[in-house]
């Protein structure tokens, strides 16, 4: 509307026009202020301010001139024959976490409630789902949703339903979106190690608007399908993430390994981004695994590990275990690890499992994240080196919540005891088998993990007479990562056994 040739002595400094209609007297009124442009002044009247009532608007003008004077110059009357047609839009995030939907110029007489209803065009309409908005005034409503609640990229269609007192649904209008899939990522395979048959994923470059929660790496070796599938948890270092993939995992067969990308991101979104294969013929396997790992669990199995070694009497500990065919797991400490190399060289090359307890058996529970890892990286770089290249994925530490976030980030798991000997304390063969075998409930039992200390002779003796004790009591011994497998379906990286 324009108002113009306003005649004052004075220089005008404000023009008010109040609008109404004519149906149910001035319940409807609106004070609109005018805006100067040239020698005229305009404003723009919006039947959303006036319920969407049809019929006659009374138009007033009042001017204030800069006196201080106000009086009413004008006045006149329009027809309104068709309200504003109703607007369904949306608008996305940068994030593309959430989607804004709002639908306008609802007529108040036309619905009680507004639903939308939304789905993703992937897979039909089996994310679909119902949001009830909320009304911000003016015949407007506004919902924001979150992608989250879908999972899903591409194509969504909105649709708005007006449901009226009595129940009925009425669609008013319809419109889409779109959001962006993950993509864009390189996979590929590097710090391979042929004689122990590992190697790493690597994913990088990839490309979301939202942020990567997750990336998985299924992996299977070529020989019988997919029996042998295992999905690997990658961890984030810098801008890639990496996954570390043991042919031990995969019963040592030989030949292809495939090994799947799968990023999720903020969004719920999960995506195949890649895949890479490489040739898997490890030389130096883990006898265990080799003959035994996909076979039944047997009946009764144990773990017996030894902590802070190597030590003067591990080298026996090792012939006495080649005597017997035992395997076990060793806590070594890295300092030790590059003080007796050959010792930790024959423990790989023997078939034992070796982890990581910490490089020179600090307090890692008064240390920050950056010292724990610090030292842990240290630790596990010095047995990485003398065993000829065996990747480390268990340790056990003194943990708290820092040292478990630590690991999960290295991809480590954490391995205590469900049997304390307390051999370091007793210094005696007896009372060492006293706990293991007479300690009421805390006995032995099947699934039990032993601690022992490989660093004192009493220990070692003591060790030899529990093994034949728990072979001739139907016992299989096996390492811990064997008992995870089977008792815990694998160790994920900052995850806590017992």
């Amino acid at each position: 509307m324009k108002v113009s040739n306003i005649s004052t002595p004075a220089s005008l400094t404000r023009v008010m026009v109040p609008v109404w209609s004519a149906v149910n007297g001035q319940d409807d009124l609106v004070w609109y202020e005018a805006a100067k442009s040239g020698n005229a002044w305009y404003i723009s009247v919006d039947s959303m301010n006036h319920k969407f009532n049809t019929g006659i608007y009374h138009i007033h003008v009042y001017a204030t001139d800069s006196r201080g004077i106000t009086n009413i110059v004008s006045g006149t009357t329009t027809t309104v024959k068709q309200t504003v047609e109703e607007v369904l839009g949306t608008k996305v995030n940068s994030t593309q976490t959430q989607v804004t939907i709002a639908l306008k110029n609802v007529r108040a007489s036309d619905a009680k409630t507004i639903m939308f209803a939304v789905w993703g065009e992937k897979n039909g309409q089996n994310d679909l789902k119902w949001y009830t908005a909320n009304h911000v005034g003016n015949g407007n409503y506004t919902l924001t949703m979150n992608i989250s609640n879908h999972k899903e990229a591409g194509t969504y269609h909105v649709h708005a339903y007006k449901k009226n007192a009595a129940g009925t649904m009425k669609i008013s209008a319809a419109t889409q979106f779109s959001i962006s899939n993950i993509g864009g990522a390189i996979v590929e395979i590097v710090e391979k190690n042929e004689a122990y048959g590992t190697y790493k994923v690597k994913v990088s470059n990839i490309s979301s608007p939202a942020a990567i929660t997750q990336v998985l790496i299924p992996t299977w070796s070529a020989v019988n399908g997919q029996d042998d599938i295992k999905w690997y948890t990658a961890v984030k270092s810098g801008n890639a993430w990496y996954a570390t993939i043991e042919a031990y995992n995969h019963g040592y067969d030989t030949g292809t390994y495939i090994s799947h990308a799968y990023v999720t991101d903020a969004r719920g979104i999960q995506a195949v981004v890649g895949a890479a294969s490489t040739n898997v013929n490890a030389t130096i396997k883990r006898p265990y695994i080799a003959s035994d790992f996909h076979k039944t669990r047997p009946k009764k199995i144990v773990a017996i590990t030894f902590d802070d070694g190597p030590g003067a009497y591990t080298e026996r500990l090792l012939n006495e275990l080649k005597v017997r065919g035992a395997k076990v797991t060793f806590f070594v400490l890295g300092s030790k690890a590059e003080r007796y190399p050959g010792l930790i060289r024959r423990m790989a090359s023997e078939g034992h499992e070796i982890g990581n307890h910490s490089y020179n058996h600090a307090t890692l529970t008064k240390m920050s994240a950056q010292e724990v890892a610090a030292d842990m990286k240290r630790a596990s770089t010095a047995i990485y080196n003398a065993s000829g290249g065996v990747p480390v994925t268990l340790m056990r530490p003194h943990y708290n919540k820092t040292v478990q976030n630590v690991c999960k980030e290295n991809n480590w798991s954490i391995v205590l005891w469900s049997l304390d000997t307390r051999d370091w304390e007793s210094r005696n063969e007896t009372a060492i088998l006293n706990k293991t075998f007479n300690n009421g409930q805390y006995s032995v039992k099947d699934g039990s993990i032993i601690l022992l200390h490989d660093i004192y002779g009493t220990s070692v003796n003591a060790s030899l007479k529990m093994i034949d004790r728990l072979i001739a009591e139907g016992y299989t011994l096996v390492m811990v990562s064997e008992l995870l497998y089977w008792d815990a379906n694998g160790a994920t990286a900052g995850g806590v056994y017992r």
